[in-house]
């Protein structure tokens, strides 16, 4: 399928020298085509004056989408004669100016320009908008703007900051109808959704002071969406920090890698790699560096220990944890709005959602009601020019999305908690259902989680148990079973081909909003941890020792058997840390035989590649101990465990023990 999109832009702003936004459209082509899209702009129609706003009809008419760039110039306006042709020709066609959109007034067509004409002909054909206002462009433009928020087929950015943020928005959006438009890159930093992120930009700003002062952590409970915040925020600011990093704390060596620093130290063992990476940060001008999910003390330790040898990186952290040192800001990322999480809500939940009579009603339960909300409807949709609108069901929001947040408990039954707001919505989506079937559903489910629930879950994540149960209860059983096997993972990215074999369950999970994919690392997926406690809290015994059976065969199967060789270090620096999470998990089944290929690989990961010799050891421990134990001293795989572990006490200096051996 191909894609025709006009940017829309007064060339003199976004296409020349201008200081801030010069070469923005320059910029952005490349991607829009790499993605599939045949890109045209404004002088692709002739500078006559005499036709162009023919042309310009004609080709909005038939197009995918209009990109439209509102600065603080307006450029030229038609000359009359070519309006009063476009004019009479719709009248010819019984097809006023903006007839599905008669509550949007214009009253002198003359002043309008040849760039606000694009944006108008979108909404006039239903072609999707999508609206980006520099702080410039909401003076000088501030009429045409207020007329483009009223159009039901329109998205809006009215806070850009400068040309990185802008591309990075409008990719982020168009990605949406052109999946394939490759991710820019802000270094290893995961890629933007663009217009789906609501209710937290007003927080850019203080956090960005914050981080001025010093390292700042964003706390809060499980589901509020920290990660996404960090994402957004490096995005957003881009152009102001030198280098943008994105790790865990047990992944802060392997930011030497080609994704993000490509230091020379990258093949050296794990302390030079440490030492390297602080080097370079230490001597750079300007980097933010992002800690996510430090949730435990030990993680919580790390990082301490690493801010305070880097005091000018700018230093962002997610976590639930709420107390740190005074060394530290803090700032509570709370509940989203009812405004926001509606929009959330009626964003993800699709285009293909029966209107009804009760979504006003049900939204209220679902999300919260405010007295100031407006409903009428559906999201933005990519539906044809002109398309029916069965049930008058656009969204219009009177109160902005990003206004206050508010608590829980004004926040409807999925609690102000954008991972709840998610999942509500892909299962809305994904089974075509109205709100208030889907409230039937929560509110049947949540009876039942009141008699399983552990305290360890707060009133507010109720939420999150509510809308994973009634998912749950539509997914099949090969996705139910992948699921609880993706909660002995890791947090981190997973590589999809490990379940080659469950690609549909793979599949489905995604589509329901379980799991997520990424594109970078290419071809991974991950998965939420507070998903993950709530699936290891209803699995049994029994569940938990078949999962872990799985759980070992697909990664003995997928994982490099020789984890000491060069060219298998790559992989097992993406399993890392789902090898660390397997080590934790083997002791709870300890007449497990199978699992020593994958713990021995990964013990000469680390001891070959990392130079880790004090966490290779008990791994290679226990190797030795469950093969004597299962296979005999004497067998074949048990001497060859017995001599493994010798060349590593010898390699790490205890030669009295090796030599036992």
């Amino acid at each position: 399928m191909g894609f025709d999109i006009l940017l829309s832009t007064v060339s003199e702003e976004f296409a020349k020298d201008h200081p801030v936004w010069g070469q923005s459209r320059q910029k952005l082509t490349p991607y829009l085509r790499r993605g599939g899209a045949s890109v045209c702009v404004q002088e692709d129609f002739g500078q006559s004056h005499l036709d162009t706003l023919q042309k310009l009809d004609a080709y909005v008419r038939d197009c995918t989408a209009v990109v439209h760039l509102v600065g603080g110039l307006t450029g030229k306006c038609p000359d009359p004669d070519d309006l009063i042709e476009l004019m009479d020709r719709f009248s010819q066609e019984q097809s006023p100016l903006l007839g599905n959109e008669s509550h949007i007034r214009i009253t002198d067509l003359t002043a309008v320009t040849y760039t606000q004409w694009e944006a108008l002909l979108a909404i006039h054909y239903g072609k999707p908008l999508f609206v980006y206002a520099t702080r410039e462009g909401q003076t000088t433009q501030a009429e045409h703007l207020a007329r483009l928020k009223l159009a039901k087929n329109a998205r809006f950015h009215d806070d850009i900051v400068d040309r990185e943020d802008l591309i990075g928005k409008v990719l982020a959006d168009l990605r949406q109808i052109m999946p394939d438009i490759p991710e820019l890159r802000v270094n290893n930093v995961p890629a933007s959704i663009g217009a789906t992120f609501v209710g937290r930009d007003p927080l850019f700003d203080p956090v960005y002071q914050l981080l001025l002062e010093k390292p700042t952590v964003i706390h809060g409970l499980g589901g509020l969406g920290k990660t996404r915040f960090a994402i957004e925020f490096a995005h957003h600011f881009a152009a102001r920090f030198s280098t943008a990093l994105f790790t865990r704390a047990d992944g802060f060596a392997d930011l030497t890698g080609p994704e993000a620093l490509n230091l020379p130290e990258h093949n050296d063992d794990l302390e030079t790699r440490r030492h390297a990476v602080v080097a370079k940060l230490q001597t750079a001008e300007k980097p933010l560096l992002i800690f996510d999910n430090i949730d435990t003390e030990t993680d919580k330790t790390t990082v301490e220990a690493l801010a305070a040898r880097l005091p000018n990186v700018a230093i962002l952290i997610t976590s639930r944890i709420g107390k740190w040192n005074a060394k530290f800001n803090r700032q509570n990322l709370d509940f989203l709005s009812p405004a926001a999480a509606r929009a959330f809500l009626i964003d993800r939940s699709g285009t293909n959602r029966p209107a009804t009579d009760s979504d006003q009603a049900d939204l209220d339960r679902l999300v919260g009601a405010h007295p100031e909300v407006e409903w009428s409807g559906t999201p933005f949709s990519t539906s044809p020019a002109n398309a029916p609108d069965p049930a008058g069901t656009e969204c219009h929001s009177i109160l902005p999305v990003d206004a206050p947040a508010t608590s829980a408990t004004d926040s409807g039954l999925l609690g102000g908690l954008a991972l709840a707001i998610e999942q509500a919505g892909a299962y809305i989506d994904a089974e075509e259902i109205s709100f208030g079937q889907y409230l039937q559903q929560f509110e049947k489910n949540r009876e039942r989680i009141l008699a399983w629930k552990s305290d360890e879950f707060t009133e507010y994540e109720d939420s999150v148990l509510t809308t994973w149960q009634t998912t749950i209860d539509h997914l099949s059983d090969g996705a139910v079973a992948l699921l609880r096997e993706l909660s002995f993972y890791a947090s981190a990215p997973i590589p999809r081909d490990i379940f080659e074999e469950n690609r549909d369950a793979l599949s489905e999970l995604h589509r329901f909003s379980m799991v997520r994919y990424l594109a970078e690392p290419e071809h991974t997926v991950t998965i939420h941890p507070l998903v993950q406690e709530i699936v290891l809290l209803r699995m049994t015994d029994e569940e938990k020792a078949e999962t872990w059976q799985s759980h070992i065969q697909h990664l003995t199967a997928w994982a490099p058997v020789n984890g000491q060789k060069f060219e298998n270090w790559a992989t097992w620096e993406l399993l890392a840390p789902h090898a660390d999470r397997f080590v934790e998990w083997e002791p709870q089944f300890p007449e497990t035989a199978d699992c020593g290929r994958v713990l021995n690989a990964y013990a000469g990961f680390q001891q070959y590649r990392n130079g880790a010799y004090a966490k290779a050891e008990p791994l290679k421990r226990r190797v030795l101990d469950l093969r004597e134990r299962h296979l005999g001293p004497e067998h074949t795989d048990a001497l060859t465990s017995v001599n493994n572990l010798a060349a590593l006490l010898y390699q790490s200096s205890n030669y009295a023990e090796a030599e036992l051996l």
